[in-house]
């Protein structure tokens, strides 16, 4: 029982933690700043070398990664921040050619999270 409250408590420090980061970082990605941001070794389409990812965009990757995880883990179902994030990074490196730019996927998922989370105090 320890366990699980020990490791709630990680989930909810890791939701702080992209809810926070996704909030200081997008707004710098839609305006053109990072524009590697949502690439990674997990979805890099254009074989890019590591080093020209963005640092921040593959912690908030991992950070999202591992909280879908422990979100399993705890058998926790519902939405969470980190899964509009995630698709949002699958689609950007997908063969799509509608798919939306960087700057504008951004823009999008910015105002996602903020209406998923505004949802989410009020419950």
């Amino acid at each position: 029982m320890a366990r699980k409250k020990t490791k709630e408590k990680v989930l909810r420090t890791l939701e702080d933690e992209l809810r926070n980061r996704l909030r200081a970082d997008l707004p710098r990605v839609a305006a053109g700043e990072e524009s590697l941001y949502f690439f990674n070794s997990q979805f890099n389409p254009h074989a890019l070398p590591s080093t020209r990812f963005s640092a921040r965009g593959c912690e908030a990757f991992e950070v999202a990664s591992q909280i879908l995880a422990l979100r399993k883990e705890l058998d926790i179902v519902g939405e969470s921040g980190a899964q509009p994030f995630l698709q949002a990074v699958a689609k950007h490196a997908s063969a799509d050619p509608q798919r939306l730019g960087a700057r504008r996927l951004a823009v999008q998922l910015l105002a996602d999270l903020e209406a998923f989370w505004q949802s989410e105090n009020m419950s």
